[in-house]
């Protein structure tokens, strides 16, 4: 009896242990997404719903690097999703994190789907929070797309001082990168310099 409940219980141990490891195979494939996010965001898109149909992602930190990526391919594919359910996964465990980027990243989507729902107090709490670890790592790109969208929030909610704020923002912030191209899409949107 002893013998039997030992091996059970090392058995179910084992299982656990299995679940909770997070897996090489999946780590690199989120990498692989990652890096190709910006330059082809349809196949991002596609290899990320592949592998959620492939695996089962169980660990908390592929969870949550899952679901940013999901998050932020959806976005960058011009799929307007009003459920914050996916990234909620990615705040929530990225929130206690020491993974500045990947936290300024999943604020960052959160914002684009509150503003996709209108919900924009909501939306202004979570790109205040990504413009926090954005200044703190000093990404300059995603701090011209953080101030871009708190643009499209005031424009929104016809506040149009703040929307000439956060342009004028946007494009100093898109000055300090290779992303020139961004700078011009204020002229469009705003009519400014």
């Amino acid at each position: 009896m002893n013998r039997t409940t030992l091996t059970l219980a090392l058995t179910l141990g084992m299982l656990l242990l299995l679940v909770a490891c997070a897996s090489p195979e999946v780590d690199k494939r989120l990498a692989d997404i990652e890096q190709q996010m910006h330059s082809q965001p349809d196949s991002a898109l596609a290899h990320i719903q592949e592998l959620s149909l492939q695996h089962r992602i169980t660990h908390p930190r592929q969870r949550a690097w899952h679901a940013l990526l999901h998050a932020q391919a959806l976005d960058k594919n011009f799929i307007d999703s009003t459920n914050d359910s996916i990234i909620n996964i990615a705040v929530e465990y990225y929130e206690n994190s020491n993974d500045l980027y990947h936290k300024m990243l999943s604020f960052y989507y959160l914002g684009r789907i509150k503003y996709n729902a209108k919900e924009y107090e909501p939306c202004i709490i979570a790109l205040l929070n990504a413009e926090m670890y954005a200044l703190e790592i000093e990404d300059f790109f995603y701090q011209g797309l953080i101030y871009r969208s708190f643009a499209h929030v005031y424009n929104t909610i016809y506040y149009g001082n703040g929307e000439m704020e956060y342009a004028q923002k946007s494009y100093e912030a898109f000055s300090k990168t290779d992303f020139q191209q961004f700078q011009y899409q204020k002229i469009l949107t705003w009519g400014f310099i």
